[in-house]
């Protein structure tokens, strides 16, 4: 099946999540070049419709598709909130052997978030037109055959040095530190303080001989 050919079948419909996701995803394989869950898998062991999974917290739910090891898939409603359905991805995780990608879809929008632990996740969303866009039907073919390139290639470890770095060189720098003043010059003339010392010395002298300050009565 072509990009034109499977957009022009998918671009009218709009029945419901459960009357379309099936057929949508066997024509998505044939879009890919990949077998079909029967096909591929027989006894869905690995990959199959309907894996059943008990949620983190209780409860049972269903990946509507899973492939051990790439994807857990959700389909959705058109129009209806893949967010959602990213969600209850999340709580099936664990029970499904954490697949790297988890993709959420309404037939008209594809949504794909990358889980590697550790690693920073993508986000890779794109509509039914985008397909005939090379770009994007790269994304989704890497979706069945290679989901290593749908990779953020970014650590928590790399993002938190990558923000300090930004940080650092983005701070104010400190003022420059005053250094120690200057002192005043001193200018000394020859034979002044000698003169200053005999002035003060008279001065004395003569306040003795008076008596000091007279006072009238």
């Amino acid at each position: 099946m072509t990009p034109q050919e499977f957009i022009r079948k998918w671009r009218p419909v709009a029945l419901t999540e459960r009357a379309t996701a099936q057929e949508h995803f066997i024509d998505l394989c044939r879009l890919v070049d990949h077998p079909t869950p029967v096909e591929d898998d027989p006894v869905g062991d690995h990959f199959t419709f309907e894996k059943g999974a008990p949620k983190t917290g209780g409860g049972e739910g269903w990946a509507d598709v899973w492939k051990k090891g790439y994807f857990a898939w959700e389909y959705k409603k058109k129009k209806r909130d893949l967010g959602k359905a990213l969600e209850q991805l999340t709580r099936y995780a664990a029970a499904l052997e954490n697949p790297p990608l988890h993709v959420a879809c309404d037939t008209h929008i594809f949504r794909i978030e990358t889980r590697w632990t550790n690693e920073v996740p993508a986000i890779h969303e794109f509509e039914l037109e985008d397909l005939a866009e090379p770009v994007n039907l790269a994304r989704l073919r890497a979706v069945f055959h290679n989901p290593e390139a749908l990779r953020s290639g970014r650590t928590r470890e790399k993002l938190t040095k990558e923000a300090a770095d930004k940080f650092r060189s983005t701070a104010p720098s400190p003022p420059p530190t005053a250094g120690p003043r200057a002192s005043r010059p001193t200018t000394r003339w020859p034979g002044c303080s000698r003169s200053i010392s005999n002035a003060a010395r008279r001065t004395r002298s003569g306040l003795d001989a008076g008596g000091g300050d007279t006072k009238s009565h």
